[in-house]
């Protein structure tokens, strides 16, 4: 399987809101950058993804296009992407795009860094 592949399943896994995944693969110091939250933690993230989950949103449909790899070293690697993607609750989808820089900690690719950008 190519990285690029490889990393865009772990990113589609991110993108449904299941808290524990999220905590596995996120180091505790990432940054994370939304372009209607601002730059928050791993901590804010869980927060609003619970918050997210106890009001019943969530995305219906996410569409990674184009996703292409950056080998930046032997164990970082960094993904970017065009998403479009609609929330549940929704009729129209939105569309992203997204950069996420992957590191391998104990054998297993972890986001260090992401970032989305409204197209």
């Amino acid at each position: 399987m190519n990285i690029a592949k490889a990393l865009s399943d772990i990113e589609r896994t991110l993108w449904t809101n299941y808290v524990e995944l999220y905590r596995q693969t996120v180091l505790h110091d990432a940054v994370i950058i939304f372009p209607d939250v601002g730059r928050i933690g791993l901590e804010q993230a869980l927060n609003a993804l619970r918050e997210e989950n106890a009001a019943g949103r969530r995305w219906a449909k996410v569409d990674l296009q184009d996703a292409r790899a950056l080998a930046l070293g032997p164990d970082v690697v960094l993904l970017h992407y065009a998403a479009v993607a609609r929330w549940n609750y929704m009729k129209d989808t939105e569309k992203a795009l997204c950069a996420t820089l992957y590191v391998k900690r104990e054998g297993a690719w972890r986001v260090a860094f992401h970032q989305q950008t409204a197209a």
